[in-house]
């Protein structure tokens, strides 16, 4: 399931002009950084989901200003965490060879907090080849267990194959990506520089659709 997801992604890096690497490659600290930051952004907003699920709430009002159903909302932060810890395994060009994933018992609160220790030491380790892939093969097994708990393990491949799409979506009218740099007319302060932005062909993911089919 891993692999196929990974090679999924190999084609959103292909086609938006983002680093792939076919072997094992030291990436520098900026690349590291925007790892980090691309997959913070994502897991801020399952806290988000989460403490709003806390309150009882099945919709709510995020930081951005967008009403949504709290459930979806994590699930689709899962699915983005997920998407970027695969980007990050093609940007490094490891090979991934974990078969068995490693679902451990813990609550949702544990499990934040071991992706939160987890990615943190991805960004500060020194050692490229052996502790930096130790650590995005073990915040993989933890984003899992996040599904698991939510009970979306089982749609995982449906869920990260619509989200794959709307990602691919993101291309402008010339078939060229928008990337968030300062220089760029489309630049998002809010965002982390080098960041794929939305054009206006993207589509949202149809995720509730999945989750709740009629």
């Amino acid at each position: 399931m891993i692999q196929k997801m990974i090679e999924q992604v190999r084609e959103f890096q292909k086609e938006f002009n983002l680093t792939k690497n076919d072997i094992p490659t030291e990436i520098s600290q900026e690349e590291v950084k925007l790892r980090y930051d691309l997959f913070i952004e994502e897991y801020e907003e399952y806290l988000e989901g989460y403490e709003a699920e806390k309150k009882g709430l099945e919709y709510f009002t995020t930081k951005k200003g967008e009403y949504v159903n709290t459930f979806v909302y994590k699930v689709d932060a899962i699915i983005d965490m997920l998407y970027i810890a695969c980007g990050t395994i093609v940007t490094h060009g490891w090979k991934f060879n974990h078969y068995n994933p490693l679902i451990e018992n813990y609550s949702d609160n544990i499990t934040q907090k071991r992706i939160y220790e987890i990615i943190n030491c991805y960004l500060n380790s020194s050692n490229e080849y052996d502790y930096r892939f130790s650590y995005i093969d073990r915040l993989i097994d933890m984003i899992l267990n996040l599904a698991s708990i939510n009970n979306v393990y089982y749609k995982l491949p449906e869920l990260f194959n619509e989200v794959h799409a709307s990602n691919m979506s993101k291309l402008d009218d010339n078939n060229q990506p928008i990337i968030n740099t300062i220089d760029s007319e489309y630049y998002d302060p809010n965002k982390p520089i080098g960041k794929v932005l939305k054009s206006k062909n993207f589509f949202e993911p149809k995720l509730k659709e999945i989750l709740f089919p009629k």
